[in-house]
């Protein structure tokens, strides 16, 4: 059996808080109640029982393990069966490196097709002799 991790984090003191305002929600419904009722006793009684099966269920769920507890929820909300763990290799692929247009500047031709035409057209024209950026 595997041992709980006790590692402080920014979540404990939220954590702590929380648990804290159950606790006193817990123990404010249980004297309401015993207040309320014929049978103090018995209600009593009652209501700590939930409190501390509510408080052991609480702290069975913080001392699993995060994997298997997932392993055991998703098991309670699909029965289905696992798939095959996957077997992969990992390689390193070569980097192809892209090359955009003919890093060269432009010919008169160029020039003059572009100051014939529209200037704000960021879209080459197609009688252009520039290699397109694709």
């Amino acid at each position: 059996m595997h041992q709980p991790i006790h590692r402080p984090d920014r979540h404990s003191s939220s954590i702590a808080a929380a648990m804290l305002v159950l606790l006193q929600a817990a123990v404010g419904a249980a004297f309401v109640l015993v207040l309320v009722t014929d049978a103090p006793d018995r209600t009593f009684l009652l209501v700590g029982g939930a409190i501390l099966v509510g408080a052991g269920a609480f702290i069975w769920l913080l001392s699993r393990h995060a994997g298997g507890l997932k392993d055991s929820m998703l098991w309670v909300f699909s029965r289905k069966a696992r798939p095959e763990p996957l077997d992969y290799a990992i390689s390193r692929r070569p980097v192809s490196f892209r090359r955009f247009g003919t890093n060269a500047p432009p010919s008169v031709d160029q020039i003059r097709d572009l100051k014939s035409g529209t200037t704000n057209n960021w879209v080459p024209s197609r009688t252009s002799g520039r290699a397109s950026q694709h």
